[in-house]
């Protein structure tokens, strides 16, 4: 029997998890104190079998680049109210089967325009409550398959024209 789900919400950690078997699919560990990720390439995030990752309502600043390189199959990255206030252009790098993605409640200010390069299969998008001011065409360029976009709660004052042309498939905004 092997492990394949770890649960640890709802805690005091104020770092990612140690030494998880690399077979492990789904980490939940939302309502902690995580303040930062570790740098890559760190053994920490080696876990190449993860599917779902639950970071939210922690107390994360930032996203290093590269940081998801070592989750190859990852299709679900919650990362909603932490203090993210701005994300880098390779925070998501290597991210190329994420369909979910929950950026929500962070109070980020801006997007960079290639932030979502690697997301392609991306469907779901949640940028709700933040603070965007404006979206420039090329942030969605490369997640054509863009299913749900969720702008809410957003102080938004522009929408550049062509910001949601390759996004046919777009359904909910």
């Amino acid at each position: 029997m092997s492990l394949y789900e770890i649960d640890v919400s709802s805690n005091t950690l104020l770092e990612f998890v140690p030494g998880l078997p690399r077979g492990i699919e789904y980490l939940h560990l939302e309502n902690n104190d995580i303040t930062s990720l570790p740098l890559n390439p760190s053994p920490d995030l080696d876990l190449p079998a993860l599917r779902m990752l639950d970071l939210t309502k922690n107390k994360i600043e930032t996203i290093p680049g590269g940081s998801f390189l070592t989750m190859p199959l990852l299709r679900k990255l919650y990362l909603g109210k932490n203090v993210l206030r701005k994300v880098e252009d390779a925070s998501f790098k290597g991210l190329g089967r994420l369909e979910t993605l929950d950026l929500s409640e962070n109070g980020l200010n801006n997007l960079s325009p290639s932030v979502f390069k690697d997301q392609s299969e991306l469907r779901d998008l949640n940028l709700g409550d933040n603070r965007l001011n404006v979206l420039v065409p090329d942030t969605f360029m490369y997640s054509p398959r863009l299913k749900k976009l969720n702008l809410t709660k957003n102080s938004l004052s522009e929408i550049l024209p062509g910001t949601l042309n390759k996004n046919t498939e777009l359904q909910m905004i």
